[in-house]
């Protein structure tokens, strides 16, 4: 009995950790499980972390799922111990002082601005202190907090192996919400930013053996580094730029002299109307094959549900849309918030988004995409008519006026009264 509850209950959990507090964190990997015998004899539970994240899966296939998870399990901070030894007092305590420091922000030196396309400069930058940034993973963005205090999510560029420089492409929106406009305008070389520790979540997923990479307009960011990290991995992968102009498209020279050029293919507008043929790329669905698409919520979702029609499976199918659409809203106007928990009221002028204003009165809001596709930061909505601006709500969601994404949605009234 003893033996059972130590080897499959005890050893698995760091002393004090909660799931609701630190999911990862919450369970051990045991050393050893891919070729200690007696680990491997403990029935799976050298991979027990699989049964917190999939508790439907039985035992003896949480190595397989673990495999299968393409390396996304392994970049958790999921910590390891060895199959003997005392459990850690202090675990949550040093967790949580890691959790801190994965949020705190970093400064960053603007250290090169070029234009690389009509009305899109790609900005460096490059660590203050040190002489590296964090590592990051192709797909990764960065959050970025203006000079006003308002942030921007901006995703990264370059080749996922630098370290020594992080490199974003802005484009300049001038009907958009200012962010853009501000970088464009106001920032220059020199200049020192805040930005956040990379985050994901458009994970490139690096074990099948073919890509197809679809950019639309300047939702080609993303796919740059993930061009750049197939070429490394040596992978087969076809990368398609759509665009009315070539003028829109950025980096045009280097996209013709990158290693990975001849798998680049420009299509371009004609008569108003896109020259892609779906038809020819899409028309052997492959099970080895993984199409990634990023681009507005309509081009998404023609490339997307093209595919389906096709024949492709959906989890082959993965998505980034560059901005929640916003072509059919009415112009933003001022609002207050209410803040129930906080017991604070707070204008939201139109120029800033519901969680600008809140973190401007120093109160802190989970978000990760700020573009209203992630759903991080959902929140509760107590009173008010919602004007829902997000993509990531369902249409019964946002007909029940209960949740409100923060980073884009807005008042349709002149307050909301959230649950905060």
């Amino acid at each position: 009995m003893a033996y059972t509850a130590y080897h499959f209950a005890t050893i698995q959990h760091p002393d004090g950790v909660k799931w609701d507090e630190l999911p990862f964190e919450s369970t051990h990997l045991i050393k050893g499980r891919e070729k200690n015998l007696f680990v491997r004899s403990l029935l799976g539970q050298g991979y027990h972390a699989m049964h917190h994240f999939m508790p439907h899966v039985p035992w003896y296939k949480y190595h397989r799922v673990w495999y299968l998870g393409n390396n996304i399990f392994s970049k958790q901070p999921i910590p390891e111990r060895p199959v003997f030894g005392k459990l850690d007092k202090n675990a949550r305590k040093k967790f949580l002082k890691a959790k801190e420091k994965e949020l705190s922000r970093l400064n960053v030196k603007i250290a090169r601005i070029e234009e690389v396309a009509m009305n899109i400069k790609t900005y460096f930058l490059e660590p203050t202190e040190g002489k590296v940034l964090p590592k990051f993973s192709a797909g990764s963005h960065i959050d970025l907090e203006l000079p006003s205090g308002i942030k921007r999510s901006y995703s990264l560029v370059n080749p996922p192996f630098e370290q020594h420089q992080y490199q974003i492409a802005v484009k300049k929106e001038e009907n958009g919400k200012g962010g853009s406009k501000e970088l464009h305008e106001k920032v220059g070389i020199g200049d020192i930013l805040k930005i956040s520790i990379p985050k994901n979540n458009f994970v490139l997923y690096e074990k099948p053996k073919r890509f197809i990479l679809i950019a639309g307009g300047i939702g080609i960011t993303p796919l740059i580094s993930m061009a750049h990290r197939l070429e490394e991995l040596d992978k087969h992968f076809e990368f398609h730029i759509c665009a009315k102009d070539e003028k829109e498209i950025p980096f045009t020279y280097e996209l013709k002299n990158w290693s990975f050029a001849p798998m680049v293919e420009l299509h371009l507008d004609k008569n108003g109307k896109p020259t892609i043929d779906l038809s020819a790329i899409l028309s052997k669905p492959d099970s080895e094959t993984l199409i990634y698409v990023c681009g507005p919520k309509v081009f998404n979702d023609w490339i997307l549900s093209s595919a389906v029609d096709m024949g492709w499976e959906k989890n082959q199918l993965k998505q980034e849309l560059f901005t929640a659409d916003a072509s059919a809203f009415d112009p933003p106007r001022e609002f207050q918030v209410i803040l129930r928990k906080s017991n604070k009221t707070i204008n939201v002028p139109k120029n800033l988004s519901i969680i600008d204003a809140i973190e401007m009165q120093g109160i802190s809001i989970d978000y990760s995409c700020l573009q209203g596709t992630c759903g991080t930061c959902v929140s509760q909505v107590i009173e008010g008519k919602i004007d829902h601006r997000d993509a990531v709500l369902s249409e019964e969601e946002k007909l029940m006026n209960q949740k409100i994404c923060l980073c884009v949605s807005r008042a349709k009234g002149d307050k909301l009264i959230l649950d905060l």
